[in-house]
């Protein structure tokens, strides 16, 4: 790990910066961000191990996972060919970029800029103008299939716990952090728990105080999204994504009151 942070120019992380940020924090599995149930797993994933069977592999047992994918992205961009192997190879590059990375690495990355320490801001960085970059020369502006449906906000109050926890759903990016920031900011008490358990708890004391205080977070992350390197078109879906969540949450549930 020390050579490898060495060659691009960023201070060696600790053991304990990692599992803060890559197992309390920000887990880095694409379904999480991309599927609508907002966990591991799911249709997203299924979705991801298809283009793995689809480029000629067999997909491993994670193969959403982060490092599966930018492990895959070097396999393919390393196979050899003549100039119609070239251009198949580029087309499978392109299209994993595209399709499977592009999609939730820009607020997924400005969340890690924001969370975690100095070393992976500065690998959130590298790892989002590269991205940008490879998905700029696709010249593709379509919306990726993951990105595809606009998913509507919950018409029932118990419902918005898990959607305001689904990314792909709500346009948050929420994390544990995140969490204990809401209590304390609203004044509220906090119960251990997963994410879920505890933002319910809190709702539980004063709805309208946490859905006020989701509602700004979301104008706040939309601001974080707003300088992020990536396609106009995803940028604009996950924007658009947070401006509904505020909305509803104003609107329909107090959170502007």
């Amino acid at each position: 790990m020390g050579s490898i942070a060495s060659a691009i120019g960023i201070d060696v992380p600790s053991a304990a910066d990692y599992t803060d940020l890559f197992v309390h924090q920000l887990v880095p599995y694409a379904s999480v961000y991309l599927g609508p149930e907002g966990g591991i797993g799911g249709t997203a994933r299924d979705t991801i191990a298809g283009f793995w069977r689809a480029v000629g592999l067999t997909p491993p047992a994670e193969p959403d996972h982060l490092s599966a994918l930018l492990g895959l992205w070097a396999s393919l961009a390393e196979r050899p060919g003549d100039d119609a192997g070239g251009a198949l190879r580029d087309h499978a590059v392109g299209a994993l970029v595209w399709e499977h990375l592009v999609p939730w690495l820009p607020p997924y990355l400005a969340r890690v800029a924001e969370v975690g320490a100095r070393p992976y801001a500065a690998w959130a960085d590298i790892l989002g103008s590269l991205v940008g970059a490879t998905s700029a020369s696709t010249g593709l502006t379509r919306l990726p299939h993951h990105l595809a449906v606009d998913p509507a906000p919950p018409t029932a109050a118990d419902d918005v716990v898990p959607y305001v926890l689904a990314p792909a759903r709500s346009g948050l990016v929420l994390t544990r952090s995140d969490i204990a920031r809401a209590a304390a900011e609203s004044g509220l008490g906090m119960r251990i728990g997963e994410r879920a358990y505890a933002l319910s708890a809190m709702i539980d004391q004063d709805a309208d105080a946490v859905f006020r205080w989701i509602a700004d977070e979301a104008s706040r992350q939309a601001e974080g999204l707003a300088g992020a390197v990536g396609p106009e078109v995803v940028l604009d879906r996950w924007q658009a994504r947070l401006a509904t969540t505020r909305a509803f949450l104003v609107e329909g549930y107090g959170g502007g009151r």
